[in-house]
């Protein structure tokens, strides 16, 4: 009786404990229905073409922390589930947030009752690293990235020129 009684305690405990933010989930058609008691928010990335990583940390009334990160702009966003309550900014990376909730920033303290979106745009800089090649065959070329472009470039000392390469393998010679 007293072992039947504690297996009914401990499914009625799992059953009342949650995480308070759930994902991150990619925005297609796999991402799961929202759970009861949560609401999705949405966190689309602005201000770069290239791969970046951008986070808002938010704090539940607990004081726990959660990191919500996005890194693909011009690809579906991610979206949360953030269990309904209130939640206080406590860092952003890189970037500055505008929301169904005002501008959010660090201290913002904001509800969640439904649904939302928290758009977050790349302040940062970009850094395009470059590789430098001995000259001779073009077999070692890396194969081109988006947001890169293959540059030849030719010289003896303080003459020279080069040749700018697109994507199609097409040649725009620079004086």
């Amino acid at each position: 009786m007293k072992r039947t009684f504690f297996l009914i305690l401990l499914f009625f405990c799992a059953l009342f404990v949650k995480a308070d933010v759930l994902g991150p989930y990619t925005m297609d058609s796999n991402v799961p229905p929202t759970p009861t008691g949560y609401a999705r928010v949405v966190l689309p990335i602005g201000g770069a073409d290239a791969s970046v990583a951008v986070s808002i940390t938010v704090c539940d009334e607990s004081g726990q922390q959660y990191v919500l990160r996005t890194t693909t702009p011009n690809a579906a966003p991610y979206c949360y589930f953030l269990a309904y309550g209130v939640y206080r900014v406590v860092a952003l990376e890189d970037c500055t947030a505008q929301s169904n909730w005002g501008a959010l920033t660090v201290g913002t303290i904001f509800e969640v009752t439904g649904g939302g979106y928290i758009s977050l745009n790349y302040i940062g800089t970009i850094s395009t690293p470059s590789i430098v090649q001995a000259s001779g065959t073009d077999d070692n070329v890396p194969p081109s990235k988006v947001g890169y472009n293959i540059m030849k470039v030719y010289g003896i000392e303080t003459n020279g020129g080069g040749v700018l390469v697109d994507s199609d393998k097409k040649e725009y010679g620079i004086p």
